[in-house]
C-alpha cells in the first residue's frame, strides 16, 4: 500500500513539473507578443533589417548563428529590437565582459527554463522548454545574446565557445541564435568558420542618414542656426551641421547626443555654443585616443591614413591584446570573409587624415576640409 502511495505521489510530482514546463513554453511563446520589449523607437535601417531577416530564415537550428557586428553607437541593439518586436519565442541574455563559455551557458538555460539566479544548473529544464515550444509552435526559439563592450583592462567575453557550445547542445528541435557584440568584444575567431553568419553594422552612408528624418532634421537644424547674414565682404559661413557629419558621420547615437543638448539650451545662441562644444570634445577625444595609440600602432594608423584598414592577420600578438582590451582609436570590422582594423569613428578617422595632433581645428578649418572634399568629388 505505501508503495502505490509512493507511485501515486511521484506520479502527480511529474504531473506538476510537466505542466510547469508546458506553461513556460507558452509564457515563451506569448510575452513577448503581448507585452513586447520597449524599445523608444523603431531601427531605419531597412535594408539591414531585410538582410537579418533573411539570415534567420536561412537558419540552421544547433548549426548555426547570426552575428550582428559594428562599432557602438551605430544601432545593432536597435536593429535586432526592431526585428525582434512581438515576434513569439524571445530570450534576451545580457552578458558581462569577460563571461566564460559555461557562464553563459548556465545563463542561457537559466532564462530559456525561467528560472532564477540561485539555481546553477537549469539546462534539463531548457531543454524540456524548448522541446515543448518546438511540440506547440512548430519552430524554434529565439534567444539573443547581447555583449558588453569591453572596457580597458578586461578581457572579452567567451563567445567563440558560446556561438559553438550552444549550437552543439541537443536543445529538443534548436534554437535560432543572434549574438549582438560590439567590435571589439568579437574574437576574429566567433567569425571564423562558416557556421556564423555575419550582419555587419557599419555607420549610416549619408543616403540613409538624410532618410531617417529625425536625423536629417537635426543636421538642417544645425545648418539654419549656424547660418546668420553676412556682408558681401566676409567669409562664407560655417555650416554647423555639415561640420558636424564630418566629425560625426552616420553614427546616429552620437547625433542623438547632440540634438539633446541642443534642445535644452533657452536660445539659439546657447544651442549654437552647445553644439560647438559637443563637437569639440569629440574632436578632442579623438586625438587622445589616436596620441595613446601612436607608440604600438604607428605602423597600422599610418596604414588606414593611407588605404582606410588594416588587416587582422598582420596585427603583431600584443596588438592583437592591446586592439581588444585598451586601444580606443582602432576597431575591428568584418568586410566579406575578411577581418580589418579600422578607425574606431569618424573623428579618429579625420584626425588620421588631417593629421591633427597638436592643436583642435577651428570650424572655419574644418569647413575648408569640407569645401576641399566637394570640389574633389565634382572633379572625380
Amino acid at each position: 500500500m505505501a508503495l502505490v502511495h509512493i507511485f501515486l505521489a511521484e506520479g502527480k510530482i511529474t504531473i506538476f513539473l510537466m505542466q510547469l514546463v508546458v506553461g513556460r513554453a507558452l509564457s515563451l511563446a506569448l510575452s513577448n507578443v503581448v507585452r513586447p520589449r520597449a524599445i523608444t523607437h523603431q531601427s531605419d535601417r531597412k535594408s539591414l533589417l531585410s538582410m537579418l531577416q533573411t539570415q534567420m530564415n536561412h537558419l540552421n537550428p544547433n548549426e548555426d548563428c547570426v552575428v550582428v557586428m559594428g562599432p557602438k553607437g551605430v544601432g545593432k541593439s536597435l536593429l535586432i529590437d526592431t526585428y525582434a518586436r512581438r515576434r513569439a519565442g524571445v530570450v534576451w541574455v545580457d552578458i558581462s565582459a569577460g563571461a566564460s563559455s559555461t557562464e553563459i551557458k548556465r545563463t542561457v538555460h537559466r532564462k530559456i527554463a525561467g528560472l532564477k539566479s540561485i539555481v546553477t544548473d537549469c539546462e534539463n529544464g531548457a531543454v524540456r522548454v524548448v522541446w515543448w515550444y518546438h511540440l506547440l509552435m512548430r519552430k524554434p526559439p529565439t534567444v539573443i545574446i547581447r555583449a558588453e563592450e569591453v572596457r580597458p583592462g578586461h578581457e572579452r567575453s567567451d563567445l567563440a565557445g558560446i556561438a559553438r557550445s550552444l549550437a552543439s547542445v541537443a536543445f529538443g528541435g534548436g534554437v535560432n541564435l543572434i549574438i549582438d557584440a560590439p567590435d571589439n568584444s568579437v574574437h576574429h575567431s566567433v567569425i571564423a568558420t562558416k557556421r556564423e553568419r555575419v550582419v555587419s553594422v557599419e555607420l549610416m552612408t549619408r543616403e540613409e542618414f538624410d532618410s531617417a528624418a529625425e536625423l536629417k532634421a537635426i543636421r538642417e537644424r544645425l545648418d539654419r542656426l549656424s547660418t546668420p547674414e553676412v556682408s558681401e565682404n566676409a567669409p562664407p559661413p560655417v555650416k554647423l551641421g555639415e561640420v558636424a557629419w564630418l566629425i560625426l558621420g552616420g553614427n546616429p547615437k552620437d547625433w542623438r547626443n547632440l540634438a539633446e543638448f541642443v534642445q535644452n539650451a533657452p536660445d539659439d545662441a546657447t544651442a549654437i555654443q552647445t553644439a560647438s562644444t559637443f563637437l569639440q570634445k569629440t574632436l578632442d577625444k579623438a586625438m587622445a585616443q589616436v596620441g595613446a595609440a601612436r607608440d604600438m600602432f604607428e605602423n597600422v594608423l599610418q596604414e588606414i591614413k593611407t588605404v582606410g584598414s588594416f588587416r587582422v592577420r598582420c596585427l603583431s600578438s600584443p596588438q592583437r591584446v592591446a586592439l581588444a582590451r585598451s586601444v580606443k582609436a582602432l576597431r575591428m570590422s568584418q568586410v566579406s570573409d575578411v577581418a580589418l582594423v579600422v578607425a574606431a569613428s569618424p573623428a579618429v578617422e579625420l584626425v588620421l587624415r588631417q593629421d591633427y595632433k597638436d592643436r583642435i581645428p577651428s570650424f572655419q578649418e574644418l569647413q575648408a576640409v569640407l569645401d576641399r572634399c566637394a570640389r574633389d568629388s565634382a572633379q572625380n
